[in-house]
């Protein structure tokens, strides 16, 4: 099974109320004192967290982490935060070079 069909696999689950299974990914995208990022992953049981956020680096004073926002639905419908994803974003990051960055499964990890 391809990383895009378990992805698909695990939200129908998630949807018809049976879990979820472990994933983690983000589109990154680098620029030259900044890195961009849009965020997705689960506790492999009963919650979807998406965020926005990066990483802003100045010369001479240092890298600061933030995130715009963080969204997290639980398998019970319970929800946290705002959903803000602007789809237009990631796709216009993902036109400028953003890369797809893989962590779970492992199984799943670039060679």
């Amino acid at each position: 099974m391809n990383y895009q069909k378990y992805i698909l696999r695990s939200l129908d689950l998630f949807v018809e109320g049976k879990g979820l299974k472990e994933f983690s990914f983000s589109f990154v995208h680098r620029e030259l004192n900044e890195i961009l990022w849009v965020d997705v992953s689960t506790d492999g049981e009963d919650v979807l967290v998406v965020s926005e956020g990066g990483h802003l680096y100045t010369p001479g004073v240092g890298g600061d982490s933030y995130t715009n926002w963080r969204w997290s639905i639980w398998s019970d419908g319970e929800e946290s935060g705002q959903f803000m994803l602007d789809t237009n974003s990631v796709a216009e990051m993902i036109r400028v070079g953003a890369e797809l960055s893989i962590e779970l499964p492992e199984e799943y990890l670039p060679d």
